[in-house]
């Protein structure tokens, strides 16, 4: 089995973490982290026809919403949107600080999309992108070179993934990812279908 949201909890980098949203979630698998600072809905909508084209299930994000502090409206759109993505969750840090507080509106829609937020301690400096970073990497990683059920796994994850995810495209991204290759799937007269 892969390693799931509350495999990577017990890690020491999530100590003190508090999950707030999409605890029906925590036991799906991670298959990786991206880092998420410049969240302005205008920009995201213009690229929206080249990221659909691409796999962002099973992320958890990580942010500290610097960008959109000041705006209730875009933490939700952003929220939205990477519910929207596939992705599993957000991991945001330096509340307190950047953030004086999480707005109730957006984990209302969080909870509503069962959609993950996993608040790190609050009002601490000394936080780290790069401690969640490399121990959640090196955790995944790990698994992958000695989990071999991987086939049935990807099965399972696309029939998580929301309706307008699931497709045979995805599905072989979501292989090549994890395979680390390249896959092609032809017809009979080895026409290119995906």
């Amino acid at each position: 089995m892969g390693v799931t949201v509350n495999d990577l909890l017990q890690l020491p980098s999530f100590r003190g973490a508090e999950v707030l949203t999409g605890r029906n979630n925590l036991n799906r698998t991670v298959s990786s982290l991206s880092v998420l600072e410049v969240s302005d809905g205008d920009f995201c909508s213009k690229i929206v026809q080249t990221v659909q084209e691409e796999w962002y299930a099973e992320e958890l994000v990580i942010s500290s919403f610097f960008s959109i502090r000041d705006s209730v409206e875009k933490q939700c759109d952003t929220i939205q949107y990477l519910h929207d993505l596939g992705e599993l969750g957000l991991i945001l840090y330096y509340v307190g600080i950047v953030l004086p507080e999480i707005p109730k509106e957006v984990l209302q829609l969080a909870d509503s999309q069962d959609f993950i937020i996993i608040c790190m301690p609050k009002n601490d400096y000394s936080l780290r992108y790069n401690e969640v970073i490399f121990e959640v990497m090196e955790t995944i990683i790990s698994n992958q070179a000695v989990n071999d059920h991987f086939v049935k796994e990807t099965l399972e994850k696309v029939s998580l993934l929301p309706e307008h995810l699931r497709s045979v495209e995805i599905t072989l991204k979501m292989l090549s990812d994890r395979l680390k290759a390249n896959i092609v799937l032809t017809n009979t007269n080895f026409n290119i279908v995906n």
